[in-house]
């Protein structure tokens, strides 16, 4: 019976998953360009279940480079809301979208006009119509046969968050036939200052920086309609994902550079390591 029970709980959390994958739309999409936007901290907000949650995101956004903090919304009303400030960005976390304490916070976040994301159960509620982007958290079911507790609506948020934290992570590219104009919010986006290059195969081709940037528009006036293959820098350096930490501190330093693009045998992007990366991890 308790085997059963467990095989229950762990089914109808796989469900709940697999359906947030069926529902996402656009809203993720433009979820992500509010936080490659954010020139200032992403900050988490939820009470209770969802608090921890919300806390775990934030977590998990630091750890993969996006300045994250978690703010308790019941301190924010008694106080804490100085640790927002305009530039910061929102992601609300509510199963409901009725939390009182949320709620009461939303008239300071539209003075500080920052952005608001909220990760709700309830689409139309009122956190959620509040908002700038609504991502659907909901569940058919909670996993607690007396619906008491949240299991099922915590397991969705959380990997909602996940999914949200990865997307950012991800190496920014762009294709060698696209135009300036077209690169520059990828390169900007991702705040590492450049933009890997690749061709109709997905190979690398060469890397786009913020120097190659300035040196550009001295030398063309019309920079934003020529092509990325004109502007980019070719045989950009790379490392191997089987190589040494080491051996990329010693690539960085010998060529005076902060990032250094990941690539498999097949010249394909697969990561890129940053100074901050190594910095870190105790590696520098």
């Amino acid at each position: 019976m308790s085997l059963e029970s467990a095989r229950r709980v762990l089914r109808i959390e796989a469900e709940a998953i697999r359906a947030l994958g069926e529902r996402l739309d656009q809203s993720f999409v433009r979820a992500l360009d509010v936080l490659q936007a954010c020139r200032g901290r992403v900050v988490l907000t939820g009470m209770g279940k969802s608090g921890f949650i919300a806390r775990k995101i934030a977590a998990t956004l630091a750890s993969t480079g996006s300045p994250a903090l978690f703010l308790h919304p019941a301190e924010g009303v008694h106080g804490d809301l100085g640790m927002v400030v305009r530039g910061d960005v929102v992601v609300a976390v509510s199963n409901s979208g009725e939390t009182e304490e949320l709620i009461q916070l939303l008239p300071a976040f539209k003075r500080l006009d920052v952005g608001l994301i909220s990760l709700v159960g309830n689409p139309q509620s009122t956190l959620a119509r509040e908002s700038d982007v609504v991502l659907d958290a909901g569940v058919a079911e909670e996993a607690c046969p007396m619906n008491l507790a949240p299991t099922a609506s915590t397991t969705a948020a959380l990997a909602m968050g996940d999914a949200l934290a990865v997307a950012l992570d991800e190496v920014p590219r762009v294709s060698q036939d696209r135009t300036m104009r077209q690169a520059i919010p990828v390169i900007s986006g991702k705040r590492l200052g450049m933009a890997a290059v690749t061709d109709a195969g997905g190979r690398l081709t060469g890397i786009i920086t913020d120097g190659d940037l300035r040196r550009a528009l001295q030398r063309w006036p019309d920079l934003l309609e020529r092509p990325v293959h004109a502007v980019m820098t070719r045989r950009p350096k790379c490392i191997g994902k089987s190589e040494l930490a080491a051996k990329a501190v010693q690539v960085m330093e010998q060529h005076a550079i902060t990032s250094l693009l990941i690539v498999d045998s097949a010249d394909r992007v697969e990561g890129v390591v940053h100074l901050h990366d190594l910095l870190r991890a105790g590696v520098v």
